[in-house]
């Protein structure tokens, strides 16, 4: 018998099991069927909570990949304006990463998906500005601090290549099937940053 539980903790149970689902087969391989199995309920079940699969995804990106801006916001709002700062918001990145792969995986089912779905595109994009938007806000203060003047254009620029750089380091070690040691990735991180801040700032 299904115990009754509050809407709110069912439809997290509901995304959690999705997000399980889609990371070990995949979206277009999951059914409603596997995602109501894994949370324990009947499909019928899940329906009560959510119109489709679509529904679904779209409520999993929203929840977990806010919690990962929420992770990050609460880092940099902390953070000192020094290179120092920098590095280490890489280097947690990629700990994180590591910690569970399966979250990148998703990250890249998500992506591939999103080139057939705009509501999911649109969703992703919300978030990787906001992502940009917080890298930008730190620029400009670190830019400001140092009396360095760079228009708002140069600024996005800056921070979609530190954005791209850090991806490019996760998606590398994902790549090297190398479950043990990220430090060479992270010395890269250290050693790239390095350089790009130092040239704004000199």
């Amino acid at each position: 018998m299904t115990v009754n539980k509050p809407k709110e903790i069912r439809e997290r149970e509901i995304i959690d099991a999705a997000f399980h689902c889609f990371s070990k087969d995949g979206i277009v391989k999951t059914s409603v069927d596997d995602i109501a199995a894994e949370a324990g309920l009947t499909k019928g079940g899940v329906y009560w909570y959510f119109k489709d699969k679509k529904e679904i995804y779209i409520s999993m990106v929203e929840k977990h990949i806010q919690e990962d801006i929420d992770i990050l916001r609460e880092f940099i709002e902390h953070w000192d304006l020094k290179l120092e700062s920098f590095i280490e918001l890489g280097i947690r990145y990629l700990d994180y990463s590591v910690a569970d792969k399966n979250h990148l995986f998703m990250h890249a089912e998500l992506f591939s998906e999103s080139f057939k779905d705009e509501l999911l595109r649109k969703k992703l994009n919300r978030f990787h500005e906001e992502y940009r938007n917080m890298i930008k806000d730190f620029l400009n203060r670190l830019l400001e601090e140092h009396s360095v003047e760079k228009d708002d254009s140069d600024i996005n620029i800056m921070a979609c290549t530190i954005m791209a750089c850090l991806e490019g380091l996760q998606h590398q070690y994902w790549f090297s099937g190398d479950d043990t040691d990220n430090a060479s990735y992270k010395k890269a991180w250290e050693q790239f940053i390095t350089v790009f801040l130092e040239g704004l700032t000199e």
